[in-house]
């Protein structure tokens, strides 16, 4: 393992200790996936990154029946600061989102509410953003949030209305899609591609420190 994740890794574990050993069911070890391969030629990372956290998420989904995901509960705990929110049925991508930034000591909103997410960090174009990956710009590259339209106002200035929130990965210009990796995509966390068209904002997330 490269020396630049194991103090991310180890954070992550004393993370789950602390949080009720969220891992019960999963080693952190085993959890997530790579680097996507839009990503892969980014260099090591001087800091903590919300990409870090959802490769190590990925793969975490609802459970069927009465039992619920710890790790989502505990998104919406933590990461959402809704502790009344104790099913992992209720829409959970800004929770999860939340909480990978909060573990990273990044800016979030703190909320359940996706499109909450165009009130924080710096907005971006994706032309900005693009260019950040082909200049090798490993913190923003690494730390963009893409706020989505769904079934809501086509309008970034309403936030109480309809959305969904993810990790900026890539972007296909023949498709016109934007590829994310976010959670309660088809009720788990994976990599998912969405309409350009329904983009509500890019936002650039900053380390607290």
């Amino acid at each position: 393992m490269s020396t630049d994740v194991q103090p991310e890794l180890e954070r992550l574990r004393q993370c789950c200790d602390r949080y009720d050993d969220l891992f019960g069911l999963r080693g952190a070890d085993d959890a997530g996936g790579g680097v996507h391969p839009a990503l892969s030629h980014l260099g090591p990372e001087s800091s903590p990154s919300i990409d870090f956290m959802f490769r190590q998420f990925e793969g975490v989904k609802e459970i069927r029946g009465g039992k619920h995901d710890p790790l989502v509960l505990a998104a919406h705990k933590y990461g959402a600061r809704a502790p009344w929110f104790d099913t992992d049925e209720i829409p959970w991508c800004s929770s999860i989102a939340c909480l990978a930034a909060e573990w990273c000591d990044r800016i979030h909103p703190g909320s359940a509410r996706a499109r909450s997410w165009l009130l924080v960090g710096e907005t971006l174009t994706l032309d900005e953003w693009i260019e950040c990956l082909r200049s090798n710009d490993v913190e923003v590259a690494r730390n963009t949030m893409a706020i989505f339209n769904r079934g809501g106002p086509q309008d970034p200035a309403i936030i109480k209305a309809k959305g969904h929130v993810a990790q900026l990965l890539a972007y296909d210009p023949n498709d016109d899609n934007l590829l994310v990796r976010g959670g309660n995509q088809s009720n788990e966390v994976n990599q998912t591609w969405y309409k350009r068209t329904d983009l509500l904002g890019l936002r650039y997330c900053p380390s607290l420190y």
